[in-house]
């Protein structure tokens, strides 16, 4: 049997690594959270066979919980809130919460009601899938027991990639596959969770809510991964195939992020001054990375968290005021800086192969409104 977690940098090669893991012959299931994960998988595993073989099944999570866990015990699910409801299909808008401004939302069901986990139409709420298998008691067994007891039969191997991406009931539902599937191989890079602007709370990352809530440390995260029963491999995939040795410094030095290059090509990082700064967002070559409203500029710009999973030749990151000095031998992290600022920086400061260049936010606020489309300059 094999249960790991394979814990990864960015630009690693986590898809690879997955993809090279399965065995053509094998029947095998691999998951991933989006439908972009998902084609960047089965472009991988053409890459490698030509064609996507006959025993391997690609499902995103939601698909994978739908058709396998919860559509199979719908007569199980109705039965157990007392329902005669037909229920068929996926609804991916979020589930109503109990509070809409401060005020009760009315469209929001309590929990022992059926009507909490589906649609006025009769779905299943993507969002609350993973909790309806692991509550729904089928006999002695809840029907994600069930369900995943069976799953061995219908597949020799479970790849899933972009484990950080999975929190609070889904994470519970991970943990369950790995007591119940005989050999099921996770990856994920740590410290881009809550990168996505989804999934940005809870377990396993954060635990207590308001002022009694706290981060989960990376040392934290693994001892709390091993003490359910799972291997968890830290060397495998601890340097980038993407970035170069000078950009892997900067972030170790400056985030104290632990990340090694495997990639041969010198990596190069420039402070834009004003002299070149110009020339530098004219250049639709090199993609701009904002923290935020990249849609407002005229130039090539995406925001730093949309950039996840994307890797570029040349990177020109606008800093916010956080890290303006981010290249100064004198800087360090602020005492209150929040998980999410970290990890997306992080992200962002990840996607260039050969050149980083750094602009400050003070500089670039002195043209920025050159570069603002006309809907949005300062009139």
């Amino acid at each position: 049997m094999d249960k790991k977690l394979v814990l990864a940098v960015a630009g690693s090669g986590k898809t690879y690594y997955l993809c090279q893991t399965l065995v053509e012959k094998e029947k095998n299931l691999i998951l991933a959270f989006t439908h972009e994960n998902i084609k960047n998988i089965s472009n991988e595993i053409i890459k490698r066979f030509g064609y996507i073989p006959d025993k391997t099944c690609i499902l995103t999570f939601s698909a994978f919980l739908y058709r396998y866990i919860l559509f199979p015990y719908v007569f199980s699910i109705t039965k157990a809130f007392d329902s005669n409801k037909s229920i068929f299909g996926v609804e991916t808008s979020a589930s109503p919460k109990p509070r809409i401004n401060g005020r009760f939302n009315p469209k929001y069901k309590k929990k022992e009601y059926i009507e909490h986990y589906i649609s006025k139409d009769n779905k299943f709420y993507c969002d609350l899938m993973s909790e309806l298998a692991l509550i729904t008691k089928d006999g002695d067994y809840t029907i994600a027991e069930k369900a995943l007891k069976k799953l061995n039969c219908f597949f020799d191997r479970v790849l899933i990639d972009e484990v950080q991406d999975y929190r609070n009931s889904d994470y519970d539902f991970l943990i369950k596959m790995f007591k119940y599937i005989d050999n099921i191989i996770t990856v994920g890079d740590y410290y881009q969770h809550s990168v996505s602007g989804l999934n940005n709370t809870g377990r396993p990352f954060s635990r207590g809510q308001g002022t009694r809530k706290r981060d989960i440390t990376y040392d934290d995260y693994i001892s709390n991964v091993e003490a359910e029963g799972i291997t968890v491999d830290t060397d495998t995939l601890c340097s980038s195939r993407r970035c170069g040795a000078a950009i892997c410094d900067l972030i170790f030095k400056k985030l104290s992020i632990p990340i090694n290059s495997a990639n041969l090509a010198e990596s190069e990082i420039i402070n834009v001054d004003a002299t070149s700064l110009k020339s530098i967002l004219d250049n639709d070559r090199i993609i701009k990375l904002v923290y935020s409203r990249a849609s407002h500029y005229v130039f090539n710009a995406m925001n730093w968290s949309y950039s996840k999973g994307s890797t570029y030749e040349e990177v020109c990151i606008i800093l916010t005021n956080t890290y303006d000095n981010i290249l100064d031998d004198s800087f360090s992290l602020p005492s209150n800086i929040s998980t999410i600022s970290k990890n997306v920086f992080y992200v962002a400061l990840s996607r260039a192969k050969l050149k980083l260049y750094i602009l400050k936010n003070d500089l670039f606020r002195t043209i920025e409104n050159e570069y603002l489309k006309p809907e949005y300059k300062d009139t």
